[in-house]
């Protein structure tokens, strides 16, 4: 398969065929565990409880299996595997977060096409031929997983953020084709900040 820098939904989750099982046995551990704490009657619910220990189960369930996880403030998920960079946040309001005043998750989302091969190349060399992807999850309502979503950020502010694209990380257990599991997919994926503040403070990864 030809390698470019930005690769096609289908060509990620290809090189990311080996992750997805303990990527979601951490998760649906972690779900279980949060199901089990947050769903008890009576409960005071808080999101960033929730989702602080979401973060720190998955980290722990991913560690067990022997996925070498990076040392983020907050409890953030972050990994290599292969020419990726992974980081994993849980979905606001249904879509992938912005950056906020983030400056380190900015910085992560920038990845925009240069017009010149050239460029292209040197930017490349920069980025050791990484490219950085994120890992979307989403509750249900009884804290169970919705779903696990991979995207390529293009770029991200503190108000909008635009992915080349976003696809459904198809379970392990079902036999599915990456191009049947193309959520969205596109040059420019909008996305706008809505009224109310997102967690998150200046050069930290937020709370969701």
């Amino acid at each position: 398969m030809k390698r470019t820098l930005f690769p096609s939904p289908a060509e990620a989750l290809s090189d990311l065929e080996g992750f997805r099982t303990p990527l979601y046995d951490a998760f649906e551990g972690a779900a279980s565990i949060g199901r089990e704490l947050f769903g008890t009657p009576g409960y005071d619910f808080d999101m960033h409880h929730y989702c602080s220990t979401m973060r720190f189960h998955v980290k722990r369930l991913l560690r067990g299996q022997g996925v070498d996880m990076e040392d983020l403030d907050n409890t953030g998920l972050c990994t290599r595997y292969g020419r990726y960079r992974l980081k994993m946040f849980k979905t606001y309001r249904g879509y992938v977060p912005i950056p906020g005043t983030s400056k380190t998750r900015q910085s992560f989302y920038c990845q925009v096409p240069l017009p010149l091969p050239g460029l292209l190349q040197m930017l490349t060399d920069m980025q050791g031929g990484l490219v950085n992807l994120l890992v979307v999850w989403e509750p249900k309502r009884n804290y169970d997983l919705e779903r696990l979503s991979l995207a390529l950020p293009r770029f991200g502010g503190t108000s909008s953020a635009a992915m080349h694209w976003e696809v459904a990380i198809p379970h392990p257990a079902l036999s599915m084709a990456p191009d049947e599991v193309i959520v969205t997919a596109g040059d420019d994926l909008d996305i706008q900040r809505p009224d109310e503040e997102a967690t998150g403070t200046e050069d930290e990864e937020p709370d969701v």
